[in-house]
């Protein structure tokens, strides 16, 4: 399989974990923020998901390989089954407030409940945690700005550390105990800084948001994967 087409392949599959990421984000949305300019550049987002996505199915169409597993687990339709759903989900979130919840994308982690991740779904959810947001200058707020690069250096250390961890080869209690303590430092950085950049930011960095969520959703998979390891580890003599 030449590289252009796992390239391709791996650039669908971030896709459809990003708009499931997309989802959890919208849902995580107060109602009083789900304007209608809101809810229209949501939407606008998501199309620009989608026509990524069937521009990129076009070409791994043309390598004509029903071995990939993009084929073979038809991941265009689910795609396109999500993109319908989460669209008409977005569409009547100003006009009602009971709403039926778009399904998540089969074999993406992102959308299921903390108290559902299995291992291997912890694992999943650090393998796909996305890089740092690009900071981007806001232009007229040098606070704003001094912020946002601070943050952008605790998700760089946090992925770190985070991507570090190998919980198969810890065995005492107290090595689980400092691991854990370590990762709840990295969190608490960003997490403090997170609620100042929010009343800024008023939502209106969406790929910012949807970082955090990424990792807020990383934090706490490994945090529970990490506290029932513990429960059975060797206790300190």
């Amino acid at each position: 399989m030449s590289q252009t087409m796992e390239d391709l392949a791996e650039n669908q599959n971030q896709i459809m974990v990003a708009m499931n990421q997309f989802l959890v984000t919208f849902k995580k949305t107060g109602h009083e923020r789900r304007t209608p300019d809101y809810v229209k550049r949501r939407l606008e987002t998501l199309d620009a998901y989608w026509q990524e996505f069937q521009m990129n199915h076009v070409t791994l169409s043309g390598f004509k390989d029903e071995s990939l597993e993009y084929f073979a687990k038809n991941r265009y339709q689910q795609t396109k089954e999500f993109y319908i759903s989460t669209h008409e989900y977005i569409k009547q979130a100003t006009t009602s407030s009971v709403l039926r919840p778009a399904t998540p994308l089969a074999g993406t982690s992102v959308g299921v409940s903390v108290e559902q991740h299995t291992k291997d779904t912890a694992d999943t959810e650090i393998k796909s945690l996305p890089a740092a947001p690009m900071f981007r200058s806001q232009g007229t707020n040098s606070k704003l700005d001094d912020w946002m690069k601070k943050q952008t250096s605790n998700f760089k250390a946090f992925s770190r550390a985070i991507r570090n961890i190998n919980i198969d080869s810890i065995r005492e209690r107290w090595e689980f105990q400092d691991t854990l303590k370590s990762l709840e430092a990295r969190w608490s950085a960003i997490d403090s800084l997170h609620w100042e950049l929010d009343g800024e930011l008023d939502g209106k960095d969406q790929s910012y948001e949807d970082a955090y969520s990424a990792y807020e959703t990383a934090f706490n998979c490994m945090k529970k994967k990490l506290n029932s390891k513990l429960c059975h580890a060797t206790s300190i003599p």
